[in-house]
């Protein structure tokens, strides 16, 4: 998603637990990640897991999809569809790094989806995982 950077700054309810994902704006950054085709039905479900609308706000965003991993090797199917995502509410938006509170469990949940993303974009969540 463009304009958008990764954080892993979201406290839970339980402080071991660690610190979860969340989007937050950047107009000089983009993020990865996977889409998935879900039916009207199914968004009352999604909302639950998410904890929708006391801790996230669910959001229509553009998301550019494209048929390569590889920047260097876009094709000709980039195209734009819209995609819910949700995104903390403010509430539960902390700096999980002066908390004390870990975002490694977090950030290698993401690095096993490593094949869907790009080489950048891999190392760049390792260096977050490194700095924790």
């Amino acid at each position: 998603m463009n304009l958008f950077s990764l954080a892993i700054f979201i406290s839970g309810l339980d402080k071991d637990a660690g610190s979860f994902p969340n989007l937050e704006v950047n107009p000089y950054s983009s993020t990865e990640g996977m889409i998935y085709r879900l039916n009207a039905p199914d968004i009352p479900l999604i909302d639950s897991w998410n904890g929708y609308p006391l801790h996230y706000a669910r959001v229509l965003l553009p998301v550019w999809m494209c048929n390569s991993n590889d920047p260097d090797h876009y094709g000709i199917a980039q195209y734009c569809v819209p995609a819910v995502t949700y995104i903390a509410q403010n509430d539960w938006i902390k700096d999980g790094t002066e908390a004390g509170i870990s975002h490694s469990y977090s950030l290698t949940q993401c690095l096993k989806g490593m094949n869907s993303l790009t080489p950048n974009y891999q190392n760049h969540l390792s260096s977050l995982l490194s700095c924790n």
